[in-house]
């Protein structure tokens, strides 16, 4: 009879061919090896529209190799042809992403999305004058402010954050 003849394997290119078997009978059909552009495009997509990430890492343990981003975000490198792997993306203040890419037949570009890991900055002033208010704000990982942080002095609670990420504490003595 006529039949459909596929082969696939992970690092080659697939064969898709219609066979006629008479009867008892041996088909042999190759395959070829083969790779294929891929480019990881790494951002963080916190901000609108998602912004670079120079320097990221991006691991892919399988093939034993680590890229590095350019300053557009991107690392490039070929990869073998119909086969899946684990990729992760590291860099330093920001959450490891992993992500598992399904690599085709033509060249692609996988877009990996990684975000800081969260953090709280206070900003006072480096001197403040007894009985005084002295301003302080609160900010995140990004640098925006943070609204309703408590803050305590000594372990006792002075106040909120407002809108702004701001609040006026009053310095009652030196220490």
């Amino acid at each position: 009879g006529n039949y459909s003849l596929y082969i696939r394997r992970s690092g080659y290119y697939n064969n898709r061919t219609s066979v006629t078997v008479p009867g008892e009978t041996t088909i042999n059909r190759s395959i070829e090896q083969g790779q294929v552009d891929v480019t990881f495009n790494v951002t963080d997509d916190h901000f609108s529209p998602a912004r670079s990430i120079q320097g990221a890492s991006v691991s892919i343990p399988s093939v034993g190799f680590t890229l590095s981003t350019l300053s557009g975000g991107k690392a490039s490198t070929q990869l073998p042809v119909n086969t899946e792997y684990t990729v992760n993306v590291t860099k330093d203040g920001y959450h490891t992403t992993q992500r598992t890419v399904d690599i085709g037949q033509s060249a692609t570009t996988c877009n990996i999305s990684i975000q800081r890991e969260p953090e709280l900055n206070v900003d006072a002033p480096n001197r403040s004058v007894i009985q005084e208010s002295t301003n302080i704000e609160v900010t995140d990982e990004y640098g925006e402010p943070v609204s309703n942080a408590t803050v305590t002095q000594d372990g006792t609670e002075v106040g909120t954050t407002d809108a702004d990420g701001e609040i006026d504490v009053t310095i009652g003595e030196a220490g």
